[in-house]
């Protein structure tokens, strides 16, 4: 193609296809800015969302734990609680172990030897075991424990009658 137009012209048909070109890349600059805006926008709405979303699942999975705990440590003191109640209940019912071993050792005739003597403070159970010189002291200390009104539920095995001379026993009973 031939351009017999002149120079100055030609200038204008350059400036103006320069400035047309200009406008189309402008164009398609401002179209990929505002369809990049537009992503952008949309990833920071859905972005809020989600982070919201999530603190909001965590403060009720927080909240959860903490009522869990809450729950456990009310359930952990409810047991203490009961356990102290029945401790003192039974610490109010029963004697001081000392003013228990005193009746005991009122109870025990002179021809007798302890060897062995347990007191289960929870259960209030005695046992003694020991040796006697002869059968009449176990005798006699099996009934001063049976009339006794500090204890109940004497419990003798027949074995403690056995021997007439030197013999060994083993009593186990109950404080009231």
């Amino acid at each position: 193609m031939i351009n017999l137009l002149p120079s100055a012209e030609k200038e204008k048909v350059q400036v103006g296809l320069l400035k047309r070109q200009l406008d189309h890349f402008g164009i398609l600059i401002l179209a990929v800015f505002l369809g990049g805006t537009i992503f952008i926008f949309n990833t920071f709405v859905f972005l809020k969302i989600q982070t919201k979303e999530i603190k909001n699942s965590l403060n009720i999975e927080g909240v959860n734990l903490d009522t869990k705990t809450a729950k456990a440590l009310e359930n952990d003191i409810r047991d203490l609680n009961q356990i102290l109640a029945r401790y003192q209940a039974f610490r109010q019912e029963t004697k001081p172990a000392l003013a228990v071993l005193y009746e005991v050792q009122k109870k025990i005739p002179l021809g007798i030897k302890i060897t062995a003597l347990s007191l289960d403070i929870t259960t209030g159970k005695i046992t003694l075991n020991g040796r006697a010189q002869n059968r009449e002291d176990i005798l006699s200390m099996e009934k001063q424990i049976k009339e006794s009104k500090s204890f109940e539920k004497l419990e003798s095995p027949l074995s403690n009658f056995l021997e007439k001379t030197n013999a060994s026993f083993s009593f186990s009973f109950y404080v009231k």
